[in-house]
């Protein structure tokens, strides 16, 4: 039950005066433009909006196209872009070679190391046994690849530590007493290393300086690569004889590309008579396609996108606003919030100027605690800012057509879900900052998430709760 059900006539008359005065049409955010704004953005020919990627310039077109069209403030630049720079780094061939066989990374060898080897290297491949002293000793390691034996390949850190220290050109680790552990890290490693990741520049580039390569193989290399069975070799190491296996060569590439990415956040403003503001922010990049396989991101996050289009057509109407009403569309959110993280860290961002943040960020489902009919939107970070909580609770009594619904961060520890979108950045700088959030369900970063599965009618009442929101901190200092 809402809370402010028996809100004073005098603060509701005081209110409904006031929003008069400004001429606040809340009725503005509609289902029809809502529906268009998300149809466009989660549309095949923007091929789901990845950083960097075509269909997220053209996104970044249409918004600065609709901020244009109403007449927002652009920044100091005179632009409605904020261009920054993302270093793209991702493995390209990663390879073993002997004796022209070529052994592919997540084939029979995972690469375990972050070293680039980006032309092809010959070096010798010698034995190391269990890689102790003992086995060390025996064996020519300064230039050289070594094999080497472990119990356990997770945990073996200190063998490739102290051969590098010892001069090794690299590691090749294989548990010869177990068949399994390859096939167990090779799950689990060898797709998250191929990962394409970006981080913002720091203007240097430079490739990793430590040349030191680690492999784990799979049992059934192990002859291929030494020209000895696994048991000829355990009899080595109990004969303490390392120095007569046979001295192989080998060919190892670790290929890593290394490229910059241009992207831009998109910012419009529409100016208030103080030097305070409210920020409204929602990331409109999505996820990079699987060759003819697109994410539409419909939900998320052209649903937080098309709100925040809507809340710009709503305010810029308004001529005596008393705060600055900052609207941000962030690029590299799902790389890392990495547009907010950019936009609180550059050199015109002042916090101090910034009285809250509203993040919205999948507002246009419902996720398995809630049914389809229900109106309601998540509010995550109240507990953490609760002097906001009588603001929002004024502004659910206001608008009932939709319920605030705090349980997804009633406690004042930091829930997981609020480190995963933009407003943890401002949250960070001590920026008071409200997550909206309708949850997670099945279709959440599949090719499903499309337009046709946005529940409209709910996803314009929250929108609009979201504006009675904004008005009520642009009227009052303090909730009576």
């Amino acid at each position: 039950m809402k809370r402010y059900l028996y809100i004073s006539c005098l603060v509701l008359i005081s209110f409904i005066s006031c929003a008069q005065s400004q001429d606040i049409n809340h009725e503005l955010i509609n289902k029809p433009d809502l529906k268009n704004y998300i149809e466009i953005l989660a549309s095949d020919s923007l091929q789901g909006r990845f950083t960097g990627s075509e269909g997220q310039k053209k996104a970044a077109k249409f918004i600065t196209n609709r901020f244009n069209q109403l007449n927002l403030n652009t920044p100091v630049s005179g632009s409605f872009s904020e261009t920054f720079i993302l270093n793209q780094r991702y493995w390209n061939e990663i390879y073993i070679k002997k004796d022209g066989q070529i052994f592919t990374n997540n084939d029979k060898i995972t690469y375990l190391g972050n070293s680039d080897q980006n032309t092809e290297y010959k070096t010798k491949l010698v034995f190391g046994g269990y890689g102790t002293d003992e086995d060390l000793n025996q064996i020519d390691i300064n230039g050289n690849m070594v094999l080497v034996f472990s119990k356990n390949i997770r945990a073996s850190y200190n063998i490739g530590s102290k051969l590098s220290s010892l001069g090794a050109y690299g590691v090749i680790i294989a548990n010869a007493d177990n068949d399994k552990q390859f096939s167990s890290i090779k799950r689990s490693l060898g797709n998250y290393i191929l990962r394409k990741r970006m981080r913002l520049s720091n203007g240097d580039e430079n490739t990793f300086n430590k040349k030191f390569q680690e492999f784990a193989i799979s049992n059934d290399l192990i002859k291929t690569l030494t020209g000895k069975s696994k048991s000829n070799l355990l009899k080595l190491i109990d004969k303490k004889s390392l120095a007569d296996c046979p001295i192989s060569k080998i060919s190892v590439k670790t290929e890593k590309i290394n490229n910059t990415i241009e992207t831009e956040n998109i910012i419009g403003i529409i100016p208030g008579s103080s030097d305070k503001s409210i920020l409204i922010s929602a990331h409109y990049d999505h996820l990079e396609a699987n060759g003819d396989i697109y994410y539409p991101g419909a939900d998320d996050n052209a649903s937080g996108t098309a709100a925040l289009l809507e809340l710009a057509e709503v305010f810029s109407k308004i001529k005596n606003l008393k705060y600055n009403i900052i609207f941000l569309a962030t690029s590299a959110e799902e790389l890392g919030l990495l547009g907010s993280e950019y936009h609180v860290n550059s050199e015109n961002f002042d916090a101090s100027k910034i009285l809250i943040n509203l993040n919205i960020d999948m507002i246009g489902r419902y996720d398995a605690k809630h049914e389809p009919t229900d109106n309601f939107i998540y509010a995550i970070g109240a507990a953490q800012y609760p002097e906001y909580i009588p603001y929002l609770e004024l502004a659910d009594s206001l608008y009932q057509n939709c319920e605030i619904d705090y349980s997804l961060g009633k406690s004042s520890g930091i829930p997981t879900l609020y480190r995963q979108s933009d407003q943890f950045s401002f949250h960070k700088k001590g920026i008071p900052a409200i997550f909206f959030f309708s949850g997670l369900h099945n279709d959440y970063h599949t090719p499903r998430d499309v337009a046709n599965k946005i529940n409209f009618d709910i996803l314009t009442n929250r929108v609009k709760l979201i504006s009675y929101l904004i008005e009520v901190i642009q009227k009052y200092d303090k909730v009576p």
